[in-house]
């Protein structure tokens, strides 16, 4: 009686170790109710030019998932280690039209701008962005991608705009 007892509270350490580490599941294709976080690092140094003055230059797709089950995205934000700046003669300046982080599967999407750095008079200062409440379904079963979009801009200068270390959040709900 004794030995049954300690192999039943034995497995019943390890079933909740394993809930704790995320190894037990649920039935297929179900997912945990309330928020989640979708997080895509891009460590790079990313130079962007304008698909004007490069034309068929493609995006970068900086990641993508398929969800299971329908997902409703709250809010976009974005960080950037440096940038998006320009090195110019006169120091670090802004760049004329900063490029964009788009959500989309095709369908639905997002286009969140990545604002310019508060100080560009230091040189290795980045920036913040946040696309405050969103409510965007994007049904299951449908690639969801994050891609930097260069601008369009017919005067964007023939130099790069530089961009290191974006760190997007993508904040969602299942359903």
């Amino acid at each position: 009686m004794m030995q049954s007892r300690s192999f039943l509270y034995f497995g019943a350490v390890l079933a909740l170790l394993a809930a704790a580490a995320g190894l037990a599941q649920g039935p297929k294709g179900t997912a945990p109710a309330g928020p989640m976080l979708w997080n895509v690092f891009v460590a790079d140094d990313i130079d962007v030019v304008s698909t004007n003055t490069h034309p068929g230059l493609p995006s970068k797709v900086f990641a993508s998932f398929t969800p299971s089950g329908e997902i409703r995205v709250t809010q976009i934000q974005a960080e950037t280690r440096y940038g998006p700046n320009v090195f110019a003669d006169s120091g670090y300046e802004q760049c004329s039209v900063p490029p964009s982080i788009l959500v989309t599967n095709g369908k639905t999407s997002y286009t969140l701008a990545l604002t310019h750095p508060p100080d560009l008079s230091q040189p290795l200062v980045g920036s913040s962005s946040d696309s405050g409440p969103l409510d965007l379904v994007f049904p299951s079963g449908n690639r969801i991608e994050v891609i930097l979009l260069p601008p369009a801009e017919r005067d964007f200068p023939s130099h790069f705009c530089r961009v290191e270390g974006v760190n997007i959040a993508i904040q969602y709900r299942t359903r």
